[in-house]
This record gives C-alpha cells, structure tokens and sequence, in this order.
C-alpha cells in the first residue's frame, strides 16, 4: 500500500539504531549495515544513501580517469596507468549545430565499450563557419560540462521524437520512436546510448534539467511494481485512468458496454487493435473479468509499450553506473539524484558555499547588494531561474550546494549600469558588473535571468 499513499513520515520507516549513528564510514566498515543497505535500503535515510552514491562514484571516476593534478604517466612493465595519474581522455570533435549527431556517430556505436564512456571525455568544438577549424578554448572541464549539458538536454527533447512528455512535463520513451527507429536493433541501441548520457551525468556529477516520470523510472531495476499501476496512469493519462476507475466500480450491466480485452492503438502511426491477453478481441470484459481488463489496460500503456526502451535506457545507464549504486534508490528518489531536489532554493546554503573571483569578497558592497536583492526581491521562481542562469538546472543538488562541482562563484565583470549579467554555466560562474545601487542591479538581474541572456566563454 505504501507504493500508492504513504500512511506515515518516512522517518517511522526507518531503524532509529541505524539513522541516528549510521555514517558513510560505517558503511563501508559493518557488515550488519552494508547487508541492511543490500535488503532494504529505504531503511536508512537518503541523505546517507545520497552521500554513499556520491562517494563510491567519485572513487570509480578517480580510478578510470586519474588525477586532474598530475599528468598521464604509463607503467613501461604493464602498459596501465600509474595510480593517481590523469588519463589523456576520449577526444571528441563536435559541432554545435549537429551536437546529437556527431555524440552519436562517435559515441553511440555498438563497439563502443562501457569503458569509454568512464573515461574522461575532452571536448572541441568545431567551427560551423570555417570547416576543419576548431572554436577557441581548451577544455579544462568547462567545455565538458557545456556540451554534456546541451547534449542531455537535446538527447531529452521531445521534439527530437525519442521521449514524450506527460501533462505534467515529465518524460517517458515515445512509443511512436520506433516509426524513427523502425530496425529494432537501432532502436535498443539508440536508447542505450540515451541511458549511457544519462549514467555519465551522473558519473561526473552534473545535475539536468529535464525530469521523468515515475511509471518510468519503476522499470530501472527491470522489474516492475504492479500495485501502483493505477495511481502512475493517472500521471500518464488522467482521463483513461478515471474511464478504468468508473469501470471498476460500475454498478450497471457491464456486459452493455461491449467492450473486449483489446485496445486502440496509435502510437505507430495506424490505427491498430492491441490484444491484452492472447485472443482478447474475442473476450468480452464482464462483471467478473473487469478488474483483470483494468489491470491490462494499465499494463499495456505504462509497460508493455515502453518496455523495450526501457530496458535498453536503463542497460545502459547501469554501462556507466553499477548495478549495486542503482538498487540503492527508489523510482521517487531517482527523480532527487537524476535532476536534483524538488525544494524551494536554499539561500543562506548557496551563500555558505558561494566563491569569489574577479575582485570580489564577501564582504564587498555589490556583493551584499546581490545577496540582499536574492533574498528579499526575487521570488522561489526567480531564485530557481537564477540557478538555471548560471548551473543550467533549476533545481538544488540533493546533498545541498556544498556538493555543487565546480562551486557555485560570483566574480566581478567589468561594464557599467548598462550591462547585463552574464553566466558562464560550464563552471556555474555569475559574472555581475558593480551596479552603482541596489535598484540597478535587481532590474538588470531580473532581466538577464528571465531573458536567459548570454554565455560568455571563460
């Protein structure tokens, strides 16, 4: 019952034991804890779980990829890196103006190994004017995080047809991707290059803006749970989940409705009859069967149909993050550690970990301007706005901004009252000119957010 309505705070859910003293340490250490984590891991809390995910990930890309802070160096015995050395790293070559396809024609082929995308990946960007030439910039991880963060959000774009979106904005695969896609084996290949860019944003710890729905992220451990089948097709199609639930409870002569165990679909783009159950066309729903055909019906949408993708999605993504790492969380909890928390933005938090560059402190008198406009002038709305400007996502990391990579940082840009701020979101920088007063500064950064005006290559 707890997967349709919770009955109860989380917190009572939890062994007291284990939330009050359980650290990360301990659970690397006791063996009592790291087999309640593999049994039943919503009895401790997600921050735990959050701050294990974090670090067990961080270790497998330190030991992939090496440090930042030392060069490559090759053992001349074995051919492997030296522990703690920098990679040299996938180069890869895109344009801006085909970023999806050139990822997918050098990332996406079935020879590509897991491996690869574990690595590191260094970014150019060739010029859409002058053919053969490369933009300016040496990707230091800022032109990383630019182009992953414009792939994700054009590999999730439903217009590009692999993804739909439910009234609610959430995404799920399109059924119709398959008139795309029409050979099967493009098909489970395609999706599971969508769940490796999905594992790799997790991998290297950059939060994206589009969210999914929950009747999908069930299918991640490829197994899905039935006894919320109905409370997920409300979120997919509210009316069709309100025609089931009068059926269900109908006291008139269901025989009279002439339905049968079949349905009308066209998601292919023809108008075709679905049987639910071998031979269903031919089965009438009665009084008796009605809550076999509710259930089918539910299956149908919110399954059968999106199994396939599903499945190649979440192969994928488990290519970059183990499978162990993915058990920890539920589908509402992934929705936390793919797109960051569905909270209001925590300003004293974000303040604690802001960094300062360009000549300002924090002490510095723009500087107590912006953050008296952020926390007395701007709503939730535009606060989240402001973190869209300047991270790409409008959401709060789960583990709050301590865990924000590369910091959150505020640096002083020059121009006067007639300039509006900039962001360079690859290192989440907020470049903001020293406004000559307060007034200034909240109309031009109202502006620039909702605008959501300019980059500026750092």
């Amino acid at each position: 019952r707890w997967a349709r309505r919770a009955f109860c705070g989380v917190e009572r859910l939890q062994l007291p034991l284990y939330r009050d003293v359980a650290t990360v340490e301990r659970l690397e250490t006791d063996a009592g804890l790291r087999r309640l984590l593999r049994e039943l891991p919503g009895a401790l809390p997600l921050s735990l779980r959050l701050q294990l995910f974090r670090r067990r990930l961080d270790a497998l890309r330190l030991d992939a990829q090496g440090s930042a802070h030392v060069a490559s160096v090759v053992d001349l015995f074995t051919g492997q890196l030296a522990p703690g050395f920098r990679t040299t790293g996938v180069r890869l070559s895109v344009r801006r103006a085909r970023l999806l396809q050139d990822a997918l024609e050098q990332l996406g082929g079935a020879d590509v190994a897991a491996a690869v995308w574990r690595d590191r990946f260094v970014v150019s960007f060739a010029s859409d004017v002058e053919p053969g030439r490369a933009e300016m910039g040496i990707d230091a991880g800022g032109l990383f995080k630019d182009f992953f963060t414009e792939l994700a959000a054009q590999t999730f774009d439903p217009r590009y047809g692999l993804f739909a979106v439910t009234a609610d904005g959430l995404l799920y695969p399109s059924p119709a991707a398959a008139l795309l896609l029409p050979d099967r084996h493009e098909l489970q290949r395609t999706f599971r290059f969508l769940g490796r860019v999905l594992g790799k944003a997790l991998y290297e710890n950059v939060a994206i803006a589009p969210q999914f729905a929950h009747f999908f992220l069930a299918h991640m451990q490829g197994r899905y749970q039935w006894a919320q089948l109905l409370s997920d097709l409300a979120a997919f199609d509210a009316e069709l989940a309100r025609n089931l639930l009068f059926l269900r409870s109908y006291d008139g002569d269901v025989d009279a409705l002439e339905l049968s165990f079949a349905v009308s679909d066209d998601s292919l783009g023809a108008q075709r009859e679905v049987d639910l159950c071998p031979r269903g066309r031919d089965l009438r729903v009665t009084r008796d069967n009605r809550h076999r055909y509710v259930s089918l019906v539910a299956k149908h949408y919110l399954h059968d149909r999106l199994q396939p993708q599903a499945a190649a999605f979440f192969a994928g993504l488990r290519d970059v993050v183990p499978a162990e790492l993915c058990a920890l969380f539920d589908a509402a909890e992934w929705q936390v550690v793919i797109s960051g928390a569905d909270a209001r933005v925590d300003v004293a938090d974000l303040r604690r970990h802001t960094q300062y560059a360009g000549g300002f402190f924090a002490a510095d008198p723009a500087v107590l301007r912006f953050w008296s406009v952020v926390e007395s002038d701007l709503s939730d709305e535009e606060r989240a706005l402001l973190l869209r400007f300047v991270t790409a996502c409008p959401r709060p990391p789960p583990l709050g901004f301590a865990s924000l990579t590369p910091a959150f940082t505020l640096q002083r840009a020059d121009g006067g009252d007639q300039r509006l701020p900039t962001a360079s979101t690859c290192f989440n920088i907020l470049k903001l000119p020293p406004y000559s007063s307060r007034t200034i500064l909240r109309d031009k950064l109202r502006a620039a957010i909702h605008a959501k005006a300019n980059f500026d290559l750092s």
